[in-house]
């Protein structure tokens, strides 16, 4: 509200200890709701409520929560899903999409195309979510999936992100 003028204009340094205070609160945000979401997953972890599932509009679905960054660094994003209903846990690869999407937008410079893919192999179902960013440091993929894994190649966060996808994908 500050920012935008709710209460009388702010000077530059008033704006730009705004724009601190604004990004702090979003990304302590998102650590709670990584926390939250890893925390759930684990209390949960043996059940999935299994349904028919229409990837398409899980797709749409994740890309639109992440509308305003993706215009704000004008990210182009491409959607190659299959239309063809499968059975999965909707909240759960909802989960799965939102961290994936986050992580392509966050790492996807100015400019840059987010590419999400998504298609039935008989039983199977493959979600892919590719982006122009910098890419992972060949000596780190392999502990990506580990909880609390962090390091400043992959951002600041709670490394729970993807331990939460690791573990919904296995439980599929």
């Amino acid at each position: 509200l500050l920012l935008e003028g709710a209460v009388g204009s702010l000077g530059p340094e008033q704006r730009e200890v705004g724009g601190i205070l604004r990004d702090n609160s979003v990304r302590l945000q998102r650590l709670i709701e990584n926390l939250l979401s890893y925390s759930e997953w684990q209390a949960k972890r043996g059940e999935l409520e299994l349904t028919e599932l229409d990837l398409p509009a899980l797709v749409r679905e994740a890309v639109e929560t992440y509308q305003l960054p993706i215009t704000a660094h004008r990210l182009q994003v491409e959607q190659q899903v299959s239309d063809r209903p499968f059975t999965g846990d909707r909240a759960k690869l909802r989960l799965i999409l939102d961290n994936l999407v986050s992580n392509a937008v966050k790492f996807t410079p100015d400019g840059g195309t987010i590419t999400v893919r998504g298609d039935r192999d008989g039983d199977d179902v493959l979600i892919e979510v590719a982006d122009t960013g910098p890419g992972i440091p060949a000596p780190i993929l392999e502990h990506i999936f580990e909880p609390f894994f962090t390091t400043k190649e992959v951002g600041k966060g709670t490394g729970l992100g993807l331990a939460t996808v690791y573990g919904i994908v296995k439980q599929h």
